[in-house]
């Protein structure tokens, strides 16, 4: 999909990827994995649901979308509620992000990085995340899991081999765990939570 179209997608109301509210799967990696609230960035935000926890669960976050319009909805979000801790800013990942000077402690995107399985932008995608990182900083994304033989509509999916070939020995994988997009919603898309953190 090019720019245009992400923002299309936002245009004409609730895109199908949509959380709801904020990424379910949110509060039990944060809590498993013990990551103390600092630096936040959440790529592909969309409309900011998920940054806006994060900031309300302590974070200062940054948020980065294609998408003016899904940008927008963020900067009216945040500033309805009174948060801001929160920098939503219009922008493609990985060539508008900077480092700060500390880095990132906590890096997210559901359903961002698994579109690229049939590009080789994979490598320069991970390469970035782990420059942006943190020392001790941890990465998760949410991923769509093939089951079957036939990868069928909606984004590419991946099996637990593609999961592991990509991100190692890039990254540490912690945790790879089969679930569901939408995890109360047992016919939602079936999906892979991944939680990694720069290769020792």
């Amino acid at each position: 999909m090019s720019e245009r179209d992400w923002d299309e997608s936002y245009r004409k109301g609730v895109p199908p990827w949509d959380p709801g509210d904020y990424d379910a799967h949110l509060p039990r990696v944060l809590a498993d994995h013990r990551i103390v609230p600092g630096r936040a960035l959440d790529i592909g935000c969309g409309e900011g649901k998920s940054a806006l926890y994060l900031a309300g669960y302590g974070f200062t976050c940054t948020g980065i979308d294609v998408a003016p319009s899904a940008i927008e909805t963020a900067k009216s979000r945040a500033a309805e509620s009174g948060i801001l801790a929160c920098d939503f800013r219009v922008g493609s990942f990985p060539e508008d992000v900077d480092r700060p000077d500390d880095g990132y402690d906590f890096i997210m995107d559901r359903g961002l990085f698994h579109i690229l399985r049939e590009s080789t932008d994979t490598g320069r995608y991970l390469d970035k995340v782990c420059e942006l990182l943190a020392p001790n900083g941890v990465y998760y994304t949410l991923m769509a899991k093939l089951e079957g033989a036939t990868n069928g509509g909606g984004p590419p999916k991946w099996t637990e081999n593609e999961v592991r070939a990509a991100f190692e020995p890039k990254m540490q994988v912690r945790e790879l765990r089969a679930d569901r997009f939408f995890p109360r919603d047992p016919d939602s898309m079936p999906g892979w939570v991944v939680v990694a953190g720069a290769a020792e």
